[in-house]
């Protein structure tokens, strides 16, 4: 009945039928204490559904229902927060045998619903030993890449999937070559090219800058090719990518050579790496997002740093490059943590003193001048960024790790689905930072 009610959906017919089996439940009909979890899922589903969320909430309350283990995370799939108000240790409460039910008080300090919440069926880890380990593993000495700093603000259950369960999904290979080769390639051929003109940088893309260029493109490709590690597509396919690439990035140097040359911006560092093969990871101080002192070692590198102006007296910009746009959140990424890499390259810039730093920015090879700089910052704005990445370390140790989506970032197809992370659930407003549940 749950089944077919769901699948008619809001209509006279579903609601009937919706009716008829809450009805039977009202009645008596169907025994309280003996009904599974599967069916509980299934209704509380479907009365999400049609409309009638009202109905499964006075169910779920029968006392025989609410001290099922699997309720709560029942009521918490079904998104009925009416009913769910505060988390219930549920497992201490059968384990001490002391019963109980989920009480519908509100939440003290919680100014959003529960199913936005990290909480015992949404990514809270509490088994002190678990919270000892991740003490141990993300102590203070351990180094964040901006990266790592991203994932846990966009969804903190992909960062415990992959950094502390060390998980990852087993895919075939594609056909074609995947994005990230795309980009590897590409910014190996800039990383190259840009590296082998500093002293000497072209004002155009001359005779000079056409032979660095084929050089460069031919011995990194060479490199990739010969790393039998990487898959690069079938063969044939491969051979259309390889000229594909190499067509994109001359275009974007034929663009910005010029528009260097105009902007009065010339390039000074690529791939400057901190944290790396020996060298100490930048120790960034400040303070989180709820006022308290705090710190994190970064390392990182940086695809590029500019100088706009004299050499005395100019200000660095930094620039990271993206193939395309499409994988970055909205600019109000800078706002909730999902968006942090910029803003922690400029102060790892800014402490290794290489000169006043004055902004950084994304740049698109795939579609150069398009804009010329996307969601440029300017390193005197980027001390709430900050303390958000500030955030993170402290909420990592403490066992925070809800699948809840940052507002700014649309779920991506390469992120865990809906069978891993039991949800698709995003926050609307604020951060998940804004107040942290003990």
């Amino acid at each position: 009945l749950a089944d077919h009610a769901k699948k008619m959906g809001q209509g006279e017919e579903g609601r009937n039928m919706g009716l008829r089996l809450l009805d039977y439940w009202d009645a008596n009909r169907i025994s309280a204490s003996r009904t599974d979890p599967h069916t509980l899922r299934k209704t509380a589903a479907m009365a999400v559904a049609i409309g009638m969320s009202e109905r499964v909430e006075k169910y779920l309350a029968v006392p025989e229902v609410a001290t099922y283990p699997q309720t709560y995370a029942i009521a918490l799939r079904g998104g009925l927060d009416d009913f769910v108000r505060r988390e219930a240790d549920l497992w201490s409460a059968v384990n001490e045998d002391q019963g109980g039910t989920l009480d519908p008080a509100a939440v003290s300090g919680v100014d959003r619903p529960i199913s936005l919440q990290p909480t015992a069926w949404n990514g809270k880890l509490r088994d002190p030993a678990v919270l000892g380990a991740l003490e141990e593993k993300f102590g203070p000495e351990y180094p964040w890449s901006s990266s790592q700093l991203e994932k846990y603000g966009k969804r903190p259950f992909d960062f415990l999937l992959d950094k502390v369960l060390g998980l990852e999904e087993v895919a075939e290979a594609d056909e074609e070559t995947s994005m990230l080769t795309f980009g590897n390639v590409a910014h190996g051929i800039l990383e190259g090219f840009y590296g082998a003109v500093l002293d000497s940088l072209p004002l155009s893309f001359d005779d000079r800058a056409a032979r660095v260029f084929e050089e460069v493109s031919d011995r990194v490709i060479a490199e990739l090719e010969a790393n039998r590690d990487e898959w690069l597509g079938l063969e044939a396919l491969w051979e259309v990518t390889r000229q594909d690439v190499r067509d994109k990035v001359r275009a974007f140097l034929e663009w910005e050579l010029p528009h260097l040359s105009k902007k009065g911006e010339l390039p000074i560092a690529v791939e400057l790496q901190f944290g790396f093969s020996g060298q100490p990871a930048v120790e960034l101080k400040g303070v989180d997002q709820s006022g308290e002192p705090a710190r994190l070692l970064l390392r990182g590198r940086v695809d590029r740093i500019d100088r706009y102006g004299p050499e005395q007296g100019g200000v660095l910009r930094v620039l990271d490059y993206k193939s395309g746009f499409a994988s970055l959140p909205l600019k109000k990424g800078y706002l909730d943590g999902a968006l942090l890499q910029t803003a922690l390259y400029m102060m790892a810039v800014d402490s290794l003193d290489l000169g006043s730093v004055d902004c950084a920015r994304f740049r698109g090879i795939q579609q150069p001048g398009k804009p010329a700089n996307k969601f440029e910052l300017k390193f005197s704005r980027i001390e709430p960024t900050v303390r958000l990445a500030l955030s993170v370390p402290g909420r990592v140790r403490a066992g925070l790790f809800e699948a809840v989506q940052a507002g700014s970032a649309s779920i991506a197809a390469w992120q865990p689905g809906r069978d891993v992370t039991r949800n698709e659930a995003s926050l609307v407003d604020g951060t998940r930072f804004d107040r942290i549940s003990d």
